[in-house]
C-alpha cells in the first residue's frame, strides 16, 4: 500500500520505479504472487521506457517461464520487447528465444519457423540472423522428410 501510494505521488520518478521493482520483488518472493508480480513489471515497463522498461519485461518473462510455467507468456513478454524495442542491442536475443520457445518448449514448428523468419528479415546482418537461418534449414529438412 505504501508502495502504491509513493507511485501515485511521484509518478515517473526513479522512486517510482524503485517502488515499482519493490513491490513486483516481494509479490514474487515473500506473497507467492507470481501473476501481480507479473502485472507490476508491466506497469513498470508501460511507465518506464528503454533500459527499465526492458528490464522489467525480461523479469516478468523470467517468472512467467520459472513461477508459472507459461511458456506462452513468457513467449509474449519476449516479443514485446523486440516490438517495442526493435533499435535495441537486446532485440535479437529476445526474437530468437522466442523461436526458441515455440520450438523447445510448445513444440511448435510452425510458429517457431514464423519467429526464426522474423529474426532473419529483421536482424539478418546479426549473428542471431544467421543462426535463425540456420535453424530454418533443419527445421524444415526435418518436416520435410
Amino acid at each position: 500500500l505504501v508502495l502504491e501510494r509513493l507511485i501515485k505521488l511521484y509518478p515517473k520518478t526513479e522512486a517510482a520505479a524503485a517502488a515499482y521493482q519493490t513491490q513486483a520483488k516481494l509479490q514474487r518472493d515473500r506473497m507467492d504472487l507470481p501473476e501481480d508480480a507479473i502485472k507490476t513489471y508491466r506497469r513498470l515497463a508501460a511507465d518506464f521506457k528503454e533500459s527499465q522498461g526492458i528490464e522489467a519485461l525480461k523479469a516478468a518473462a523470467q517468472i512467467a517461464r520459472k513461477n508459472l510455467k507459461n511458456y506462452n507468456l513468457d513467449a509474449e513478454l519476449r516479443r514485446k520487447i523486440a516490438e517495442d524495442y526493435p533499435g535495441d542491442e537486446q532485440a535479437p536475443e529476445q526474437l530468437y528465444v522466442v523461436a526458441e520457445i515455440q520450438e523447445d518448449d510448445l513444440k511448435n514448428a510452425d510458429k517457431a519457423l514464423e519467429a526464426y523468419r522474423e529474426v532473419v528479415s529483421k536482424f539478418a546482418a546479426h549473428k542471431l540472423g544467421k543462426k535463425a537461418a540456420e535453424r530454418i534449414a533443419k527445421l524444415e529438412k526435418k518436416s520435410s522428410q
